[in-house]
């Protein structure tokens, strides 16, 4: 039998001391994090890092196999550093606050691995093909940026001799998690962490121009009914509400799919989640997979 279900989480209050920087989500800000420290920390948690040359870009990836043959659990990044201001797009989409990345850390199941987006981390080493900046602008979820994101689990599931495939994605990446997934028939979970899941929805919400070239992931919902999914959602997010998220299960057929919806009380777009997260993973799953 199909479910739905909606859980609230309270989150203790957290005080942080972060760094900002502007960035374009209804000119939003966003914390910005030591990357050496990051890279480091990385390292230290046994993460190989390579990158996958796919049809169209070359993707970093960061890969931590120790069980091969078991599930491998794919993390995919947020749309990162796409904008500076409201007028000034990016010339590099590096995420300053990589959560996806982060949330990874946190995870010490045998078989992790992260994907970041296209032009992410890798152009300062001249690895620039295709870095249009309108694949992390207009085009952020377009046919190309699907199919090489598709490309690079494949390549990572082949490395690990995975026969299937979790998937979690965070913000923008939580919107190529649920395209990905549409056209795979490996994915055995899909999880999004403040996920831009309707990503019309979101720009309108914000006022800002819609993303002409880009597929939606509303549009596929349906497909994905059979899916076993957890959508996690903050309740003071304003980049991602939680209505996203509920449009997407909704948009579904409430009480069809097996499908979850966890609203965290006190997380907004990039607090709280880390601190959170190896709770939400050890926490049962409501849907089977």
């Amino acid at each position: 039998m199909k479910h739905m279900t909606q859980t609230i989480y309270h989150v203790p209050g957290i005080a942080f001391l972060i760094l900002l920087a502007a960035v374009h989500s209804g000119c939003r800000l966003t914390p910005l994090v030591d990357q050496e420290l990051i890279e480091t920390q990385t390292t230290a948690a046994g993460f190989k890092s390579s990158i996958i040359r796919t049809r169209h870009f070359d993707l970093m990836v960061k890969t931590r196999i120790r069980q091969p043959g078991n599930t491998v659990v794919i993390y995919i990044e947020g749309d990162g550093q796409a904008w500076l201001s409201e007028q000034r797009i990016s010339s590099d989409p590096t995420p300053g606050n990589p959560l996806a990345l982060k949330l990874a850390l946190q995870d010490h199941r045998e078989n992790v691995a992260y994907i970041a987006r296209p032009c992410q981390y890798v152009m300062h080493e001249g690895r620039r093909r295709n870095c249009n900046n309108k694949y992390w602008t207009s085009h952020r979820f377009s046919e190309e940026v699907i199919q090489a994101m598709s490309e690079a689990v494949t390549r990572v599931k082949k490395e690990s001799r995975a026969r299937s495939v979790e998937l979690v994605g965070y913000s923008g990446g939580g919107g190529l998690a649920a395209l990905v997934a549409h056209r795979r028939t490996d994915i055995v979970l899909l999880r999004t962490v403040a996920g831009n899941l309707d990503h019309a929805t979101v720009n309108r919400h914000h006022g800002v121009s819609p993303l002409t070239g880009s597929l939606n992931p509303i549009d596929v919902t349906l497909d994905l009914c059979g899916l076993c999914q957890v959508h996690y959602a903050g309740a003071r997010d304003e980049v991602a509400p939680p209505l996203i998220a509920r449009r997407f299960i909704e948009a579904q057929g409430s009480g069809q799919c097996d499908q979850e919806l966890i609203i965290l009380e006190q997380a907004t777009h990039w607090e709280r989640w880390v601190e959170i997260w190896p709770s939400l993973l050890a926490r049962p799953l409501f849907c089977s997979n």
